[in-house]
């Protein structure tokens, strides 16, 4: 079923006029592909989290602060964060390995899929969010 999904994807975008539209659709795919090698395990497939262990990402209310996502992704979290209202105080390990451009993708994945979004973050945004933010103690 993936392999379909990817084709499916994949012809989406050769048949796309706009440029910036098959980059973004690009975005998508790649970035899919990297949250389910790194946030799978506690966010789920499907963006649901883990009960009141680890936050759902699919609806949630955390994903309004851009910077604060890409900060997550980088450096982790460390002590209590509020989403959709509910308490949760599981760290989140940092992807230090992560390339400006691979978080650029996860963000623009779970923000178009989940968070209601419809631009991509750009590798520039990332560069200049990370540029502000600070590695969990």
């Amino acid at each position: 079923m993936k392999k379909y999904l990817f084709l499916g994807l994949s012809l989406l975008m050769l048949f796309s006029c706009d440029p910036e539209q098959t980059k973004t659709k690009q975005y998508v795919v790649n970035g899919q592909r990297l949250y389910m090698q790194y946030c799978t395990n506690c966010h789920q497939a499907d963006g649901r989290g883990v009960g009141k262990l680890y936050p759902p990402l699919n609806g949630s209310d955390f994903l309004k602060d851009q910077a604060a996502t890409i900060c997550a992704i980088r450096y982790g979290l460390k002590g209590e964060i509020m989403v959709n209202g509910q308490l949760y105080d599981q760290p989140m390990p940092a992807m230090n390995t992560l390339k400006p451009l691979d978080i650029a993708e996860i963000a623009t994945f779970i923000s178009i899929t989940w968070g209601g979004g419809s631009q991509r973050v750009t590798v520039d945004q990332v560069n200049e969010i990370l540029s502000q933010c600070k590695p969990v103690d």
